[in-house]
């Protein structure tokens, strides 16, 4: 009976560091994914300000489908969206006004 017992408690305590292990490396890989998110951000905003929107989008996207649940990620790509339209927009107006 003790013999019992004490294959159920090593059980139960090599169970509970294993899990213990488990959820420990999906929170490291969870913090990597989060700084690679934000860096892929960056890198977007800085294509942004630089005037490449297409570079922008792709670097904005490429943020969006490493974490599709992070709002800075989405935020972003729908703020480089609107430039991109609102940019297009004004090039169209510019295109007709050439042309009176």
């Amino acid at each position: 009976m003790k013999r019992l017992y004490l294959i159920g408690l090593i059980t139960f305590i090599l169970g509970i560091f294993l899990l213990s292990s488990g959820v420990a490396n999906y929170s490291y890989a969870g913090q990597q994914n989060k700084a690679s998110v934000q860096k892929l951000i960056q890198l977007s905003q800085k294509y942004e300000q630089n005037g490449d929107m297409m570079k922008a989008k792709e670097y904005a996207r490429k943020a969006v489908q490493a974490d599709p649940y992070s709002n800075a990620a989405w935020n972003n790509y729908d703020k480089v969206l609107m430039a991109i339209q609102q940019n297009s927009e004004e090039n169209e107006e510019n295109s007709v006004l050439e042309g009176c």
